[in-house]
């Protein structure tokens, strides 16, 4: 079975609040090689409620807990994450199948 996924949308989420302006690397996370951790979530849903009510409960809750995990909305340099005005890349998307 072929598997096609459509993106439906694509949008910068930012914390709620603003954020440090920068976070400094500790000594071993300056030795440590880098990694890139794609994440993909899937959720059930409340057939109740529309897609539009459902996506903008999806986007603010993400909003709210970048406050938390400031460092993950920040861009990597050097020694420090500038995390000033950042985001993440929120990717809604339709597949033609059953998860």
């Amino acid at each position: 079975m072929e598997i096609n996924v459509e993106v439906i949308s694509r949008e910068m989420i930012k914390p709620t609040t603003s954020t440090h302006d920068r976070y400094s690397f500790s000594f071993l996370d300056q030795n440590n090689p880098t990694w890139y951790v794609p994440f993909i979530y899937f959720y059930s849903v409340d057939h109740k409620l529309s897609k539009n009510e459902i996506s903008n409960h999806l986007k603010t809750s993400l909003s709210r807990v970048l406050n938390h995990y400031y460092p993950l909305v920040g861009i990597v340099n050097e020694n420090f994450i500038d995390c000033k005005n950042g985001g993440v890349l929120l990717l809604e998307a339709q597949v033609n199948c059953h998860l």
